[in-house]
């Protein structure tokens, strides 16, 4: 069972608070954030996790998917930003992509896709 559920609008990423120090925590990355949960408890959109946080503690929903989305109808990989900072291309069976940097977050549109 996962120790956190989301729902949003793109996949989680997990930022580090401190790029040379990631032990400090982490913040969760997922375009608009509609809630963020543990068990019963509603967390801010901001809120820390723990150092030693994965990706895997997390639950990812969004309830207004296309079907083939919702069935896990997607790849995920790793690419370099300019500055050293890693980003998360998701690509949807249905052609559509999304990335976790800020310029794709903000302006629908980046050079890492």
């Amino acid at each position: 069972m996962s120790k956190y559920q989301i729902w949003s609008q793109l996949p989680p990423a997990l930022v580090p608070l401190a790029v040379r120090n990631p032990l400090e925590g982490f913040q969760v990355r997922a375009g608009t954030i509609k809630r963020l949960q543990s068990g019963r408890t509603v967390l801010p959109s901001d809120y820390v996790f723990p150092a030693g946080t994965t990706l895997g503690d997390f639950t990812w929903e969004y309830p207004n998917t296309r079907p083939d989305e919702a069935a896990g109808g997607f790849r995920t990989e790793q690419v370099a930003g300019s500055h050293g900072e890693t980003y998360l291309i998701t690509t949807w069976l249905s052609g559509k992509k999304s990335c976790t940097c800020k310029g794709f977050m903000y302006r629908r549109h980046c050079k890492h896709i």
